[in-house]
């Protein structure tokens, strides 16, 4: 998505392209892989949520009025650039 959704909405991370249509796996909780949204950075041991600028990217999680029914749904292990994908904490509880 490139809109915040509230972590309920998040039921996993897809570890890999899923085509529409198609079947795929997803990461529910554990060790993975996340892409950092476009224009942004993520900070390493930083939490993290959806709504980057690119479909299926993640954000810096920012606890404010705009995102207060957002959830952390992990952290990323090491500072990510720009659309740069690395290994995270998921935990889409």
């Amino acid at each position: 998505v490139t809109a915040h959704q509230a972590k309920v909405m998040v039921i996993g991370v897809a570890q890999h392209t899923i085509a529409a249509g198609s079947y795929g796996f997803i990461l529910k909780e554990g060790v993975g892989t996340i892409k950092c949204g476009g224009g942004a950075a993520l900070t390493a041991d930083t939490p993290f949520t959806t709504g980057g600028s690119a479909a299926g990217t993640a954000i810096d999680y920012a606890d404010d009025t705009s995102s207060a029914n957002i959830g952390v749904i992990g952290h990323a292990v090491n500072a990510l650039g720009s659309l740069a994908t690395g290994a995270a904490w998921i935990s889409c509880g």
